[in-house]
């Protein structure tokens, strides 16, 4: 996995958090040390009917909006990217050491 790669501590997958509403919502990545939730998005929720469930694209963006910004209210830091993170290592450490996560790597050159 990139992130232990690129010396980040090894995240809990799929960690499970009660919104003030009482739904359940999980979260791709949860370092419960450092109270700090990642995110990896990709377009497809926005676009594919199957995912979009009878909502257009602009519920579904506001949607996630309003889960992230529960969930932003029992962490200390949240971290979210895309697909360009994943091809460019450097872009990753940037995003989770620039919002706190401890790593014992140096910066990847590229």
């Amino acid at each position: 996995m990139l992130i232990a790669l690129l010396g980040f501590p090894e995240p809990q997958l799929q960690a499970r958090f009660t919104l003030a509403d009482g739904r359940e919502a999980f979260s791709d990545f949860f370092w419960p040390d450092h109270r700090h939730i990642g995110e990896f998005d990709g377009a497809g929720k926005y676009r594919d009917p199957g995912l979009l469930k009878g909502r257009t694209p602009e519920e579904v963006l506001l949607a996630e909006k309003d889960r992230e910004d529960e969930l932003r209210r029992q962490v200390t830091a949240f971290s979210r990217w895309r697909l360009p993170a994943l091809r460019s290592p450097r872009m990753l450490y940037d995003i989770l050491q620039g919002a706190g996560l401890p790593t014992s790597r140096p910066r990847p050159g590229r």
